[in-house]
């Protein structure tokens, strides 16, 4: 049995509003959770535009100018990774098992891709149940009218890197011994997609797990025509390169910025096409260097 509970929130009224009461829900971070599709119970927080957005309007790059029209009977999904941390700034890995916030630049860069999405007709808006993907997430809701639906989805949370974590890796006086390991476990990774890192996750089951659950989110909410997603660097690397490349063993060489946004279309026979690929015009001149992890 699938069990999911959704939010309704609308632009009018900023309240919650909780379906299907009954289901059952966790916001676990873990694959222990039962919920496949769970509530975003986040405080909503003001993310409303400023007077200086609207002045700078013109220029703003928004993503309908670069998109084609949607074909009929086909959907668009939006995968976005989230905005910057402290962790990324800094250059440590964070994967799935360390909930690190978005910082200030990271707001603001979530800030900005909502703007560069706002004329999207989005009606489904999903993440990683991370914070800094569901709070980046959240900013996408900001400024829509009528009903939009707000989902979590914990199969989507990002790789993780188990003893690696929170590794400063690009730390001036971190030591070199446990550098080059990291540099040499993190090649034989990306070289070889079923290696993982000490009790960690390899892309291989990365990429089962997240075309699982990317696949399934289709299926239950088919009635969404255009659907957001956000999630997370690497995660997003392996679910392009498995899902849509046809080749996990493709994502060293995807890259995705914070905050950057693709757009893949799924057509009614069951193919895709990417439109879009690590678009980052809104976010120029903000990004961390080397934060492609």
């Amino acid at each position: 049995m699938k069990l999911y509970t959704l939010l309704q929130r609308t632009n009018v009224s900023q309240r919650l509003v909780t379906t299907m009461t009954k289901a059952s829900y966790s916001t676990s971070l873990y694959p222990s959770s039962p919920a496949k599709f769970s509530s975003a119970a986040a405080p909503l927080m003001d993310y409303s535009f400023s007077d200086s957005d609207s002045e700078e309007d013109e220029d703003f790059p928004r993503i309908s100018a670069f998109l084609p029209p949607l074909a009929s009977n086909s959907r668009r999904v939006y995968l976005l990774r989230h905005g910057e941390t402290d962790w990324n700034k800094e250059g440590k890995i964070q994967g799935g098992g360390f909930d690190i916030p978005l910082n200030e630049n990271g707001r603001n860069q979530a800030r900005s891709a909502a703007r560069a999405m706002e004329d999207i007709p989005l009606s489904l808006i999903a993440s990683s149940p991370l914070s800094r993907a569901s709070e980046t997430a959240d900013m996408l809701t900001q400024g829509r009218d009528g009903y939009y639906e707000r989902v979590l989805v914990p199969g989507l949370r990002e790789m993780s890197f188990g003893e690696f974590e929170g590794f400063p890796r690009r730390k001036p006086d971190v030591c070199p011994d446990l550098k080059a390991r990291y540099e040499r476990i993190d090649g034989a990774c990306n070289a070889d997609p079923t290696k993982a890192f000490p009790g960690g996750e390899s892309a291989a089951i990365v990429a089962e797990r997240a075309k699982a659950a990317f696949f399934e989110m289709l299926d239950r909410f088919s009635h969404h025509q255009h659907m957001a997603l956000v999630c997370h660097s690497r995660l997003n690397r392996i679910l392009i390169s498995e899902a849509f490349l046809k080749d996990v063993t493709k994502f060293p060489h995807v890259e995705q910025g914070n905050s950057c946004i693709n757009a893949i279309d799924i057509h009614e026979d069951g193919s895709a096409d990417i439109k879009m690929l690590n678009f980052i015009d809104h976010v120029k001149g903000t990004l961390a260097p080397d934060s492609n992890v």
